[in-house]
């Protein structure tokens, strides 16, 4: 939103694009803290005719009657005439804006404030943004097909000729219609983009370092010893994309031997990039269990005889890693290895950071690690020109961490963050997955029907935040193959006569509906955070010649929801 002052000279249109320099010198004075006089000399570099006129060259007549886009505007086409940032650069900022508002918006608000355990107690009010599909959804149930899956049926496919998508309502089909625009692109081997601008690729920023390939190796991912399929696919991926950027560096003039692995975890990919790569690896993680594990895996996988052949070296430290404790213990390593050198010869050593899966805030430690220590102006033994991290479990951030990077005012409440690692799309990629799928609906539902029906009773309520109530826990899958089950074995563990209550159809029908458009919020609430994540680097290494990236390097048909890896090259 514009301040009271910019508000106050918001009277028209026109009026706004004449005193559009006094806006802005008071906005930035706002947003930046700082005097009007330290901001009024660089607004007055801006070209007063091109700023103008490129609204209407860009058809963006509401950069000019929007309160809300209209200094954001603005100030963006400042910086892009300033030369800070590129018309790729620019758009994304106005996508992560677009995603921002929707987010803040009443009706995503709404469904991500409201436990679906809420909407079963006796005093809850359906909101008024709810009221057209709430109703739509508990007329004539019929629970053998669904409506959740007539709408994620639209979502998915909604040129399917053969569903009757006309019985949804407009505004429920509007709302499915935006979140599936509202997500970046997520196709295997190639650089995560907004939707448009897979068409119009003149539009975005080129890359300066290489795409995976599309083609991945032909070797089966179930043979890899020690992994799973998944892993297998994720270790072989990062393991090519890894060898793809360093001969990429290596042709710009950077030879880089050295690399930290960050959660390392029983360092499979550390030992593919010594052994395959010949590459001289520090592999960090803060687990003692996991560190055992990477030491036995190590002791089996080579006879005697064959570990001299081995080119490269593998460095396994336990701790607890945040920002600070991964530069130092990186310090130690440098300093070991360059121990034996002069001091006439050495020269920093340039290190890539990577991490598969760096689990919550562990993303943005590593990320903050990169910055300070490549802004740093004093000497050091190692820097960083490349990183390649891959993100995972955002429930897991800390406190401090659930917020924008950029400052933008999206909560990211527990209830965005555990929905951000929701891929609806993929749902039916095996018929076991999409079994998994309905049978995960099926839960939030008859759970959230269980705490209504105890919801008078306080000492047995479902409700985990409850202190001292018997909780109903984890439960077999084999349990909710009918509701009488489910009724049965949540009466012996909550101890209270249940096997009486009958289902309420037209209820589960709305507590699935409402469970599925929350899920379909997930990739437009990961997109926010990953776009998020790209625009603060990109702030952040301004100046330093690093440049920014998204690639999908996994495939999340087979299993790999969290494939998207943030790429840094220097």
């Amino acid at each position: 939103m514009l301040s009271s002052k910019a508000v106050d000279l918001y009277l028209s249109a026109a009026e706004y694009q004449k005193n559009w320099r006094t806006i802005l010198i008071g906005e930035l004075a706002v947003t930046t803290r700082s005097s009007e006089d330290l901001v009024h000399s660089r607004v007055n570099r801006i070209n007063p005719t091109k700023l103008l006129s490129d609204p209407m060259k860009d058809q963006d007549s509401r950069a000019w009657t929007d309160v809300d886009t209209s200094l954001p505007y603005l100030m963006r086409r400042m910086e892009l005439q300033d030369g800070r940032i590129s018309e790729g650069c620019m758009d994304e900022v106005q996508f992560l804006d677009e995603l921002t508002a929707f987010l803040i918006s009443p009706e995503c608000q709404e469904l991500l404030a409201v436990h679906p355990n809420q909407t079963t107690a006796v005093h809850f009010r359906c909101p008024d943004s709810w009221l057209s599909w709430w109703m739509w959804a508990g007329e004539n149930p019929d629970l053998s097909s669904g409506k959740w899956l007539l709408l994620w049926r639209y979502y998915v496919s909604p040129q399917d000729e053969k569903q009757d998508y006309a019985q949804i309502p407009g505004p429920l089909r509007r709302f499915i219609d935006t979140t599936r625009r509202l997500q970046l692109i997520r196709e295997p081997g190639q650089e995560v983009l907004r939707p448009s601008s897979a068409s119009e690729q003149h539009s975005h920023t080129p890359v300066s370092f290489p795409l995976p390939g599309e083609a991945q190796p032909a070797k089966s991912y179930t043979k890899m010893h020690g992994m799973s399929p998944k892993k297998a696919h994720e270790v072989q991926c990062m393991t090519t994309y890894t060898s793809d950027l360093l001969s990429s560096l290596s042709r710009r003039g950077t030879r880089i031997q050295h690399v930290v692995d960050i959660g390392a975890g029983q360092a499979y990919v550390t030992r593919a990039l010594r052994d395959k790569l010949g590459l001289e690896v520090l592999a960090v993680d803060w687990s003692p269990v996991q560190a055992e594990g990477a030491a036995r895996r190590e002791e089996a996988r080579f006879e005697p005889t064959k570990r001299e052949s081995v080119k490269g070296s593998l460095t396994y430290q336990t701790l607890t890693i945040n920002k600070d404790s991964l530069l130092h213990v990186t310090d130690e390593w440098a300093a070991h290895i360059t121990s034996a050198l002069s001091e006439e010869t050495i020269k920093p050593l340039p290190v890539l950071l990577l991490a598969l899966h760096a689990c919550g805030s562990l993303t943005i430690d590593v990320l903050r690690a990169f910055c300070e220590r490549v802004k740093s102006s004093e000497t050091m033994k190692w820097r960083p020109v490349a990183a390649l991290i891959v993100g995972c479990c955002y429930n897991l951030l800390k406190a401090e961490d659930c917020t924008s990077l950029t400052g933008r005012n999206v909560p990211l409440t527990p209830n965005h963050l555990q929905l951000a690692a929701q891929v609806p799309r993929h749902w039916d990629r095996t018929p076991a997955a999409f079994d998994e799928a309905k049978l995960a609906i099926r839960k939030v539902a008859w759970r959230a029907l269980l705490e209504g029906i105890l919801s008078h009773d306080v000492q047995t309520r479902v409700h985990p935040d409850t202190s001292g109530a018997r909780r109903l826990g984890r439960l077999n899958n084999s349990t909710y193959k009918s509701w009488e089950t489910f009724l049965s074995v949540a009466e012996k563990k909550l101890e209270r006569k249940l096997t009486d209550v009958s289902l309420d159809m037209a209820m589960t029908s709305r507590l699935e509906v409402f469970q599925l458009l929350r899920c379909i919020l997930g990739p437009v609430i990961e997109s926010f955070l990953l776009l998020d994540r790209k625009v603060w680097l990109r702030q952040e290494l301004q100046g330093t010649k690093c440049s920014v990236g998204l690639l999908n390097l996994f495939d999340q048909r087979r299993d790999s929801a969290r494939n998207v890896a943030i790429v840094i090259s220097s």
